[in-house]
């Protein structure tokens, strides 16, 4: 009879990476396998990493692969060897720490089969990009021959060299600087000439080569030259939307500011970091003349932009509507460091700023992505868990693969358990930690009388004996739809389970008002539910009660030559 493999996992479920010496932008860490049985075991490592990373950082050994596989003699240790390239991060505030990557081995059974097999076991590795250190502003406006500071600081621990150049239209002094650790350096920018223009300065910094960082910083620029708000077509900037065509009256509206939007504030659930996440709203000029406007953000976080017609990002943008006109404005949300943020979008008259729309800005920065590994999935993309026949347990992983904490919680659903229960789940909730795996345990406890009951619900060869809901996602997204449940009864219905996990408070999540009609958009899109048939194989269940009666009939042995 064949030997089930006795495959055992000799490191730690979550490994954090180390750096390699002489390596500045490289990290590892080790697998180690140990094959306990006494036959030859067919293994294949096959190495996953986080989907929302847009380079590839890890891979096993040196050649940059992805997959091996290994031939395990019995008692023989594997040491399989996990690195990751570790460029800096494309954004960094003074206060932004290193940012966390991860990465899952999963070992399986190697097979020429088409079948795909649970894993034997999972590690997940967690490195650590290496931030740019240096905060610059996203965007400068001057007036003609009116010089403008740009300030690039360097808040790390060693100094890079940058070289200036901005576009035609702008001149920029010095072109080629220094910036010292945890030192400021002054540029001079100057816009030429007397017409409106919009150029580009670019920071290149030779040290910095990673596909992820792109090695360039770039910081828009605007010269408002000699142009009058009040009166000047040409105010438009060349990145947003042509100018309409003007009225047959060529009048600017007058009076208060007749423009209608679809909305009163943008929310976002948690927002991975590093990644642009765009919402938007559509305005209407309802007034009966043209319209001028100038769209703006504000606020402490600079993670919000307004999205151009170029697909360039900017802080400030104009735009001109005809009578009854509509136009969609789109707002990214770019986070570089995890947590709360918030900002406005004000939506003015070019000459008459006092009238104006404001929307609110709500953001998280940071996702969680849970995975769920050690469970069979059928063509239909249903999930199944067989137990053990000889324990009628099984264990499957759950591992936080984003950026920010995640929660989980698993209910039992309906099942041929009810009558006297039966199964445990260890643990049923917990929150896990960005990077983090959990050994989920399930162990199905049986008398008896349950036998007979599971035993007379199906002649299948596997019988379901239960369904379980793993639900999971942001818990910064969990504790703010907590605080919208205290005034919405059905939604506190619904998160009651949900509001029984400890939490840990975020600090200035109050900032963050969402109203209360984006409770059902942050469930959708930062809340998952699985479900997963638990299985036993009705034979088993047949041995078990047999192994109930053979004990019964020892012990009325032994008791009657006592």
């Amino acid at each position: 009879m064949a030997e089930i493999p006795k495959i055992s996992l000799l490191n730690p479920l979550s490994v954090e990476m180390k750096p390699v010496e002489d390596e500045r932008l490289k990290c590892q860490g080790v697998m180690v396998l140990q094959n306990n049985g006494r036959a030859v075991v067919p293994l294949k490592l096959t190495l996953t990493q986080s989907n929302h990373l847009e380079a590839d950082m890890f891979y096993l050994d040196r050649d940059k692969t992805t997959t091996v596989t290994y031939r395990l003699e019995p008692g023989q240790t594997l040491r399989q060897v996990v690195n990751c390239l570790t460029p800096p991060i494309f954004e960094c505030s003074r206060i932004t720490g290193q940012m966390p990557v991860t990465a899952q081995v999963q070992v399986t059974l190697a097979t020429s089969a088409q079948v795909k097999l649970p894993p034997i076991t999972t590690t997940t590795f967690t490195a650590r990009l290496s931030p740019n250190f240096f905060s610059v502003p996203a965007s400068l406006t001057m007036a003609s021959d009116s010089p403008q500071v740009c300030q690039v600081y360097n808040s790390g621990p060693q100094p890079y060299s940058f070289q200036a150049t901005a576009t035609i239209g702008f001149y920029v002094q010095p072109t080629v600087f220094t910036a010292q650790p945890r030192q400021t350096v002054t540029l001079t920018v100057t816009s030429m000439g007397r017409s409106f223009r919009k150029g580009t300065l670019t920071l290149h910094a030779s040290e910095l080569h990673s596909k992820s960082s792109g090695k360039l910083y770039t910081v828009h620029l605007q010269g408002t030259g000699s142009y009058s708000v009040s009166n000047s077509a040409s105010a438009t900037p060349q990145n947003s939307r042509p100018t309409s065509p003007t009225s047959p009256s060529g009048s600017i509206a007058e009076g208060g500011l007749q423009l209608a939007c679809t909305h009163k504030e943008l929310v976002w659930g948690g927002c991975s970091l590093q990644k642009r996440v765009v919402k938007s709203c559509s305005l209407k000029n309802q007034n009966s003349h043209r319209e001028k406007l100038r769209l703006s953000l504000s606020g402490p976080h600079n993670c919000f932009k307004i999205l151009a017609q170029k697909k360039t990002m900017e802080s400030e943008m104009l735009v001109s509507l005809q009578p009854m006109e509509k136009y969609e404005v789109s707002v990214v949300m770019l986070a570089a460091s995890p947590g709360p943020k918030w900002g406005h979008l004000t939506i003015s008259r070019l000459n008459q700023p006092q009238d104006k729309k404001v929307l609110l800005l709500y953001a998280f920065g940071g996702k969680a992505l849970v995975n769920i590994e050690g469970v069979m999935t059928d063509p239909e993309h249903h999930m199944w868990l067989y137990l053990d026949p000889d324990t009628l347990c099984s264990t499957f992983i759950l591992t936080n693969t984003g950026d920010y904490t995640a929660f989980f919680k698993i209910c039992e659903g309906m099942s041929a358990t009810t009558v006297g229960g039966g199964l445990s789940v260890s643990p049923p909730e917990q929150i896990l930690e960005r990077g983090h795996s959990v050994s989920v345990d399930i162990n199905l406890s049986v008398t008896t009388e349950r036998l007979e009951y599971l035993l007379a619900q199906s002649s299948q060869k596997a019988i379901c004996i239960t369904r379980l809901t793993v639900t999971s996602g942001d818990e910064s997204t969990r504790q703010r739809l907590s605080q919208l449940s205290r005034v919405q009864p059905k939604l506190a219905e619904k998160l009651f389970q949900l509001n029984q996990l400890p939490a840990t408070p975020i600090p200035d999540l109050d900032r963050l008002g969402d109203p209360t009609d984006c409770a059902e958009t942050l469930w959708l899109e930062d809340v998952s539910e699985w479900t997963i048939g638990v299985l036993v194989e009705r034979s088993a269940l047949e041995a078990q009660r047999l192994d109930t009666t053979v004990k019964f009939v020892d012990l009325a042995t032994t008791v009657l030559h006592g």
